[in-house]
């Protein structure tokens, strides 16, 4: 016996909310560099580059990755603080970086010279792969509903020769 599908409705869901979901997660990521009230844009001077390796266990076994965190410290204050690079290659972060400051030297700011092209593919690649995941599942809809006419009308004929 054949396993049924879901329904129209509930497939649609399904597809708008991955789409939701990866269109969301792409616009917190470009929202977190806007400014919010209360910040201002200030400029830093790079004072200190560090890549820390991070280990994570896993059933299959350790695998490892590398994080940039930059030591920043704010053009003419005595202000220090952190900041994590999300490209790859030390050799393209600036000596002069600009970014939107609260005031709080604890918090960790996102710079806007941080512009990785990774960020924008992977957003552009998860909504097209939803994209496409919708419409493989109309198609897959589609072809169940023809399938289910065929057999209908099959019955019917059957019928309609028997009387």
């Amino acid at each position: 016996m054949m396993r049924q599908l879901p329904s129209i409705k509930q497939s649609l869901f399904f597809v708008a909310v991955l789409f939701l979901l990866g269109t969301g997660v792409t616009i917190i990521e470009y929202n977190n560099r806007l400014p919010r009230p209360g910040y201002r844009l200030v400029e830093g001077r790079v004072v200190k580059k560090e890549v820390k390796k991070i280990s994570t266990a896993s059933s299959y076994g350790d695998s490892y990755s590398y994080e940039i965190f930059l030591t920043i410290k704010i053009v003419n204050t005595d202000t220090v603080l952190t900041a994590r690079w999300n490209d790859a290659s030390t050799n393209k972060i600036p000596d002069v970086v600009t970014f939107y400051y609260s005031g709080d030297p604890t918090e960790r700011v996102s710079l806007l010279e941080d512009t990785s092209w990774l960020r924008g593919w992977m957003a552009l690649l998860t909504i097209t792969a939803i994209m496409l995941l919708g419409l493989i599942l109309a198609v897959m809809l589609q072809k169940r509903e023809q399938r289910y006419l065929h057999n209908q009308h099959k019955a019917l004929l059957e019928k309609i020769r028997r009387y």
